[in-house]
């Protein structure tokens, strides 16, 4: 079920790449470097050779930027690249100790629960707005919630490579849902209505084998859709203390924990094999885009499936948003050259290539009219959110992966039938205000 088709057109990749302007582009833009002296490298504007580091993770992000050198090194002869990549356990923490020497290469491949936050806050990612209002690209090009995810104190400290409206999509088993004659998902469906109806009557008897109506991640993220669309958030306006008490909050976690409990629609941790929807076992995932093109070649013919958006809950439509984002070091005398750089990973056929190689939708709206994105029906269910997403509250201290790491821990517990609820909830909220009162990274 997986979409198959290209982007479509006669031209060549080399030379859309170059008719987007990517040759040139960005070498002659005024930057400024820390303190607000100009860059001097001048992107290969006057001739001399410059070489730029950028750091990613290895795998996909790894292979998929060596591909592409290829083409930006003919359209820019005066700039070459180099990619030095990190095992993604590693990733963060490679970075963070280059930095601290200040060794750290021109640019980087972030995320917002690495070191997107903590470098922006520390100064190290470059505001990028300079260098973008004097190219041909504007931030209109990209859905507003991409922009806005990667603004930090009202810098742009990178480009929005790609990324995900977090938990909402609902992977679905069509053919189940044909053998029950249930009907299937809409974007005008609330959770207490008809997706209850819809999950219940796709349940089947879990004790012995049969399929649960809905499978969800018990981790912070997945909970963050349902705070959010029953009408709250985990931290307060100032992003200072924990919200988790709020009356809205909790009843979100509690329907979180009645789907497990009290309807047993979805499976207990201990009932959680691998690959459950894939082999049969949930009639629905509730995760995220990126599971898209992995899910096909597991599922194969076994049933018809598609990707379907997550309910409205009693306060609307809320999520967590993912974005990878293009940073530059903002003690770089390349900036210039980097930005260039940065600039042909966000052109629409670059774009494109990037989700057919397996990694996040673009944020960059023209790329979403090309065939492999307009003609795929899971894949539009997500543009629907993106265009209605607003950012996710990251703590003002920007201790984002540990505000995530840490309620992580607490989730399984808050959920489990044989707690006290509200014990729970309070010792989590507990755990994230002792996150929210550390001082800012």
């Amino acid at each position: 079920m997986s979409a198959t088709s290209n982007i479509s057109g006669t031209m060549s990749r080399r030379q859309l790449l170059k008719g987007m302007g990517v040759m040139g582009v960005g070498l002659f833009v005024a930057a400024c470097a820390p303190g607000g002296a100009p860059s001097s490298d001048g992107g290969g504007a006057s001739g001399e050779a410059v070489e730029i580091v950028y750091h990613t993770r290895t795998g996909v992000q790894e292979e998929f930027s060596n591909s592409e050198l290829e083409f930006f090194h003919e359209a820019n002869e005066g700039i070459t690249v180099s990619v030095e990549a990190t095992p993604n356990a590693e990733y963060q923490q490679k970075l963070a100790t280059l930095a601290a020497a200040q060794e750290l290469g021109d640019c980087y491949w972030g995320n917002v629960f690495g070191q997107l936050y903590p470098f922006a806050s520390a100064g190290i990612a470059l505001d990028v707005t300079p260098l973008l209002d004097a190219s041909d690209v504007s931030p209109d090009d990209f859905f507003d919630v991409g922009v806005q995810q990667i603004t930090w104190e009202d810098k742009l400290v990178g480009l929005p490579l790609g990324g995900h409206p977090g938990w909402t999509t609902m992977y679905t088993n069509v053919t189940a849902y044909e053998e029950v004659g249930a009907a299937l998902p809409e974007w005008e469906w609330t959770y207490e209505k008809e997706f209850l109806e819809a999950v219940t009557a796709t349940t089947g008897d879990t004790e012995n084998g049969g399929r649960f109506g809905f499978q969800f991640d018990y981790a912070a993220q997945n909970a963050y859709t349902f705070i959010r669309s029953w009408g709250s958030d985990w931290v307060d306006a100032e992003k200072k203390n924990s919200n988790l008490l709020s009356e809205e909050a909790l009843a979100a976690m509690q329907f979180m924990r009645d789907l497990v409990n009290v309807h047993g629609v979805s499976p207990r941790p201990d009932q959680i094999v691998e690959q459950m929807f894939a082999n049969d076992l949930s009639s629905i995932w509730n995760t995220g885009i990126w599971q898209y093109g992995r899910l096909g070649p597991i599922i194969e013919d076994k049933f018809e499936w598609l990707g379907y958006p997550s309910p409205a809950g009693p306060g609307g439509r809320g999520s967590f948003i993912g974005c990878n984002t293009f940073c530059i070091n903002s003690a770089s005398d390349k900036t210039d050259a980097a930005f260039t750089y940065g600039l042909s990973r966000v052109t629409p056929e670059v774009q494109i290539r990037t989700v057919e190689s397996g990694q996040t939708p673009p944020f960059l709206k023209e790329a979403w009219e090309a065939p492999y994105l307009a003609d795929d029906p899971s894949l539009q269910n997500m543009r629907r959110w993106l265009e209605i997403a607003t950012p996710w509250s990251v703590p003002a201290n920007a201790r984002a992966l540990e505000f995530r790491n840490t309620f992580n821990q607490g989730i399984t517990a808050v959920l489990d039938g044989n707690n006290d609820f509200m014990e729970q909830m309070q010792a989590l909220d507990a755990s994230i205000q002792g996150v929210l009162a550390k001082p800012t990274i």
